[in-house]
């Protein structure tokens, strides 16, 4: 079966691998952001406070933070394939043994091995993307791709929805669509046998940090707003009045949303400078994150989660096509896993800063700190603009 056949002319490039990519991932994305909803409210309706909730999250990033400067020597030593695999049992078991076994310490430790698995997904399915796409469509087809898999996110907090997170039944949802994304990778292994890293160890992830920050900084940011609104924004709008339900429901609209601005922003990432994208984004995210306090329990307050949902995501694509048109080889490889690294920090420090944040001061302020936070990343790019008399050459072999 030829995976490209199932996508838009664009996305038609020289093989069967870069649609079998997009698809596993969109589908382990359904799991994963059913992982976040779901753990937080078991866990809250079993009596545990927003702290320990918001550490449960971070476990993902920290087993992630420690996983990620190792995931080029794993994938050398196992291959694409073999670690996509072994990557996808892990997250399945992690999932189906969560939901036989629901308490503190099996939550536990299930976070902790989903963000190994996740981590070596995440350094896998990029690293063939940037390898495979051209600069003249970068932008759209990392476009389609996020749409895609904010379309994984999107389906995880409504699966939550209609199935509750008091049973056995959504674990057992995840479980079986990871192993369904082991299919095409099975049919299709020897496209991804195709690709080796035996010869890109060159770099490392301080040698990308040092030439541009600004792109492990804005994943951070991405990573940071992601997980902390996934995990801790159903409590955040549990605490305006509205049902579980509603909660979920809002979390889907922000990241359908997303979904469909996706296509758009990655048309204008291969027509508009991304400086000013970049910036843009930025603003409008800090805007509509500090305006959701003012507008709680009105109508414009779906206004805002609608268009919050639409550009918060965006600096994800930017980030990746910044990287992929202005470095290649070993280098382009190291960027893929400093992202990883940065996302994993993000993943880290924002559930677990948000959810002492929420049991202190109140869940109210979630939306004032990621505006901080984003504000950071405007800071950060501005500084490295201002010093692109000492950049090193961009193209890397």
């Amino acid at each position: 079966m030829k995976f490209f056949s199932l996508f838009p002319q664009a996305l038609r490039i020289d093989n069967n691998l870069l649609g079998i990519t997009i698809l596993s991932l969109a589908v382990f994305a359904i799991s994963l952001g059913l992982s976040y909803p779901l753990f937080a409210l078991r866990l809250e309706s079993m009596g545990y406070s927003s702290t320990i909730i918001g550490f449960n999250a971070a476990l993902a990033g920290l087993s992630a933070l420690i996983i990620a400067p190792y995931s080029i020597r794993i994938i050398m030593q196992c291959g694409f394939y073999n670690t996509l695999i072994y990557a996808f049992i892990i997250c399945a078991l992690s999932y189906i043994i969560s939901g036989l076994f629901p308490n503190l310490y099996v939550f536990m430790l299930a976070r902790f091995f989903i963000g190994l698995a996740t981590t070596l997904i995440f350094v896998v399915g990029e690293s063939i993307l940037n390898m495979m796409i051209d600069d003249k469509r970068r932008g759209k087809i990392q476009g389609i791709y996020a749409a895609m898999i904010s379309a994984g996110f999107a389906v995880g907090p409504l699966l939550v929805s209609v199935l509750g997170s008091h049973t056995i039944y959504p674990f057992l949802v995840a479980f079986v669509i990871i192993m369904a994304c082991i299919l095409p990778i099975i049919y299709n292994g020897h496209d991804f046998n195709s690709y080796t890293l035996h010869n890109e160890t060159h770099t490392n992830i301080w040698d990308f940090f040092k030439i541009q920050p600004a792109i492990l900084i804005g994943i951070f940011c991405v990573s940071y707003f992601e997980q902390s609104s996934i995990s801790l924004f159903p409590l955040y709008f549990l605490s305006l009045d509205f049902t579980e339900s509603q909660s979920m429901n809002l979390l889907t609209l922000m990241i359908i949303s997303n979904v469909l601005f996706m296509p758009i922003f990655g048309i204008l990432l291969d027509r508009i400078p991304i400086g000013i994208l970049a910036i843009s984004i930025s603003v409008l995210t800090i805007a509509l994150s500090t305006l959701l306090h003012f507008f709680a329990g009105s109508f414009m307050f779906y206004i805002i989660i609608l268009f919050l949902g639409m550009v918060s995501f965006c600096l994800y694509p930017l980030c990746f096509t910044d990287m992929g048109k202005n470095f290649t080889g070993s280098m382009l490889i190291s960027g893929t896993a400093g992202i990883s690294l940065a996302w994993a920090l993000g993943s880290l420090v924002g559930p677990s800063i948000n959810g002492v944040i929420a049991n202190f001061l109140g869940i109210h302020f979630i939306p004032f700190v990621i505006s901080l936070v984003y504000g950071i990343y405007i800071i950060a790019y501005i500084r490295q603009k201002s010093m692109s008399h000492i950049h090193i050459t961009a193209k890397k072999r």
